[in-house]
């Protein structure tokens, strides 16, 4: 009878046999060596096929109830290490505080020197009390003010902000940003937080001054003398605001000639102030011109007027070096619509003689010293027919010269 499994295989041919009742037993070859196979493992080769196939499914069904045996629920457990906390609600921060609106604000259409004036509501929501702290604004036309520094625990502060378009370049879209710093402002653990609060805001420009409030009028001339200067006013996009008139302010002798409209410029009607004046005294010298219009919302604009006045008399040179005995010449330089009408010295020091003045000043130098010399020189306006004196100073050098 042919045995229903293979008794024997490639590696040991003469260990098993079969019987007559189909089953395998060790021959007397393999009895010997029965021990030493018992304790040894298996190779792939020493199994058939269906002794392989019952394996792998004997495998597979060990898992599946080690697997279900552990949860009836067919959920698996994972493990975490001892040391891990689970983090409940107690633990989570709340915010500082809550901002209305959250992020941006949005001002919509402004015109020029328009002002706008928003509110935002700081909420306190940290169940302590806060402190707000304005750290940095962008630009300088936004103003930031804050009701309350410090917030009580659900309290509320209210920050304005206003925003002031003075003249910018041109039309479009501006942004913004705020930069805030929120900090608890009691004795327990520090808490802080930087938020940011975006400004946006859509200019049209309708009209506008050159110069405007960012550059003032300026001018440099000597002093008495009469200039004239011009301040445009410029529409825009069509516009057809004009000037009604202006007014000059803090400068004496300045008046306003007249106010004419030039050729239009893209679109839009030009208009001239023109002004005329003078400072009599040199120095540093400003003032303003408000020119008024005739749009409601901008019913003045105005613009400063800075001049740098010189002296109208100067000497060339103002000091000179001699020796004792000689002479030295001073030529007086005459600035504006004056002309020399005169020299005088009205002191003279001891130890220098005035030789000439007339139309240039010739002094000698008597004894060694440094001596300092008052001129006055007339002035002669012949337009305006006034005459003036302005007093100015040479400085004279005298040394003595030794022959060896």
């Amino acid at each position: 009878m042919a045995c229903r499994i293979r008794c024997s295989s490639r590696r040991f041919p003469r260990v098993w046999r079969c019987t007559t009742h189909g089953t395998c037993k060790p021959t007397s070859s393999g009895r010997a060596n029965w021990s030493g196979l018992r304790g040894r493992i298996m190779t792939r080769s020493d199994l058939s096929v269906p002794h392989a196939v019952l394996a792998c499914i004997l495998c597979v069904w060990v898992f599946l109830a080690t697997v279900l045996a552990s949860d009836d629920e067919g959920s698996v457990e994972i493990l975490r290490p001892a040391t891990s906390t689970p983090v409940t609600d107690a633990a989570v921060r709340t915010p500082l505080a809550v901002l209305e609106p959250v992020s941006s604000l949005d001002l919509g259409v402004i015109k020029t020197r328009q002002f706008v004036t928003r509110q935002v509501r700081i909420t306190n929501t940290a169940g302590r009390p806060i402190r707000v702290e304005v750290q940095r604004v962008t630009c300088s036309c936004v103003g930031v003010t804050l009701d309350d520094e410090e917030i009580a625990p659900g309290e509320f502060t209210d920050l304005w902000i206003e925003l002031a378009v003075l003249q910018p370049e041109a039309s479009g879209v501006y942004r913004h940003r705020i930069f805030l710093g929120i900090s608890t402002a009691d004795e327990g653990e520090a808490r802080s937080a930087d938020v940011s609060l975006d400004v946006r805001y859509e200019h049209r420009r309708t009209f506008a001054l050159e110069p405007g409030d960012t550059y003032p009028l300026r001018y440099s001339c000597c002093a008495g003398e009469r200039i004239q200067r011009v301040v445009a006013l410029i529409n825009y996009a069509g516009g057809s605001v004009r000037p009604t008139g202006a007014t000059v302010r803090d400068i004496e002798g300045w008046r306003v000639v007249s106010i004419d409209q030039k050729d239009s410029w893209r679109g839009g009607e030009v208009w001239w102030v023109t002004l005329e004046g003078a400072w009599d005294d040199a120095g540093k010298h400003q003032g303003s011109v408000t020119v008024h219009t005739s749009d409601e919302l901008v019913p003045e604009w105005s613009v400063s007027l800075v001049g740098d006045v010189h002296p109208p008399v100067a000497t060339k040179p103002s000091a000179r070096l001699v020796a004792v005995g000689d002479a030295a010449e001073f030529e007086i330089g005459i600035c504006g619509p004056w002309k020399l009408g005169g020299i005088s010295v009205r002191e003279v020091p001891d130890g220098v003689s005035v030789i000439a003045a007339d139309d240039l000043l010739k002094l000698r130098g008597e004894r060694p010293g440094s001596y300092r010399v008052p001129v006055v020189v007339r002035l002669v306006d012949s337009e305006r027919e006034i005459e003036r004196e302005w007093e100015i100073s040479v400085r004279l050098i005298v040394r003595s010269i030794t022959q060896n």
